[in-house]
């Protein structure tokens, strides 16, 4: 029975060396002509020795070099979508079912932030952060996870070489994931940095004059982070829901509802990072914008 499989091997290290001569020069067929030839050497050697072990070695590389030159030849036959999903393990296939379903949340999850956003969005840094952040995150503890459970719980090798391997792909996992979320606390404020790394948010400060045209007011932001969402509020004037502005000064319409009565008016302001800021126009300026019709305007108030 061993004799055969010696026979065996050698008929086919012999056809297999009898093709690989017979192809074209510059072909990859012909390119195995030397480890064809390391591969008859070897097999001589396991052979006069009587190495089994060496022996199911090379009958592994001949099958593997048969198979590459079927395959450039056309003469392998096609195989079935069955036969390939035969060759992953329960565990590579269920890997295939995750990385499919990261991917297909990942691309919905795109697809869906973008209609919300608009492309134009995804051209600033602003835009473009979150899918970078979420596609990272998402991707680190799928992935890595994955690698994780593949090394510890596997077959192969010993628990605390299993265990050691685990451990390395979770430091390395862990250290880029700190790096995602740190990266997007960091950039989510734009303030400068004092003294120990902590960031002095500039303080928002308001004016608000009578605008150019009648009916309207100039507020005057500066400080903070822009876009400011300002909102209106006040007795006797037309509502005006909040709106968000790039650029200060900020002009604002304001219409009494009742020209006979007296009218007040407060402005709210917000910027980007939270800080808030809220002020009412002078009397004075009030009265000009009124024809003196207007409530006891306190001057600028306070922010939290």
């Amino acid at each position: 029975m061993d004799e055969e499989k010696w026979k065996n091997l050698e008929a086919l290290i012999t056809g297999l060396d009898k093709v690989v001569k017979a192809a074209a020069v510059n072909t990859r067929t012909r390119s195995l002509a030397d480890r064809v030839t390391a591969l008859q050497s070897d097999f001589a050697s396991a052979r006069a020795s009587g190495d089994a072990t060496m022996r199911d070695h090379i009958e592994m590389a001949v099958q593997e070099l048969w198979a590459n030159v079927e395959r450039w030849s056309g003469v392998a036959p096609k195989r079935k979508i069955s036969e390939w999903l035969a060759d992953f393990s329960i565990a590579g296939l269920i890997g295939l079912v995750v990385l499919l379903v990261v991917l297909g949340l990942l691309v919905a999850g795109i697809m869906l932030f973008t209609s919300a956003v608009g492309w134009k969005a995804l051209m600033g840094v602003d835009g473009t952060r979150p899918i970078l952040t979420v596609a990272a995150i998402i991707a680190t503890l799928a992935y890595g996870g994955g690698l994780i459970f593949s090394a510890l719980y596997s077959n192969e090798g010993k628990f605390e070489e299993r265990f050691r391997m685990a451990r390395e792909i979770f430091l390395v996992f862990s250290g880029v994931f700190a790096t995602i979320v740190g990266f997007h606390f960091g950039a989510g404020n734009n303030g400068t940095g004092g003294a120990g790394g902590v960031e002095n948010v500039q303080q928002l400060e308001l004016d608000v004059r009578r605008g150019a045209k009648p009916g309207e007011l100039e507020l005057s932001v500066t400080g903070g982070t822009p876009p400011y969402t300002v909102t209106t509020t006040g007795t006797n004037i037309k509502t005006i829901s909040p709106a968000q502005y790039d650029r200060s000064p900020i002009v604002i319409g304001i219409t009494r509802e009742d020209p006979e009565k007296s009218s007040t008016v407060s402005f709210s302001v917000v910027d980007r990072v939270g800080t808030k800021k809220q002020i009412e126009p002078k009397r004075e300026v009030l009265d000009a914008l009124f024809g003196g019709l207007s409530g006891a305007g306190s001057g600028a108030g306070g922010g939290g």
